[in-house]
């Protein structure tokens, strides 16, 4: 999958296996079954390298490997590095 605007124009190509609902200006995507975070531009936010990933609150994001977690801020910025 890829992303269009509403004007038909891409801003992505297609590159995933999945791609969520944009909510907030994101949308969650997959690759080879892992999650990664991509904003309406079609950049990508958090590289899609996590079993799971989720909005949580106050424009951070989830991210959880194996037994660790972890959250990006709404730019990819490490706010919590994964840990057990």
């Amino acid at each position: 999958w890829g992303i269009i605007n509403q004007k038909g124009i891409e801003i992505a190509p297609p590159k995933y296996d999945k791609i969520g609902q944009f909510e907030n200006g994101f949308a969650k995507v997959r690759i080879k079954g892992f999650n990664g975070l991509t904003n309406t531009q079609g950049e990508t936010i958090v590289q899609p390298d996590y079993e799971y990933i989720s909005y949580a609150g106050e424009g951070l994001f989830r991210v959880e490997q194996g037994d660790k977690v972890g959250y990006f801020d709404s730019e990819g910025n490490w706010v919590w590095n994964l840990t057990d």
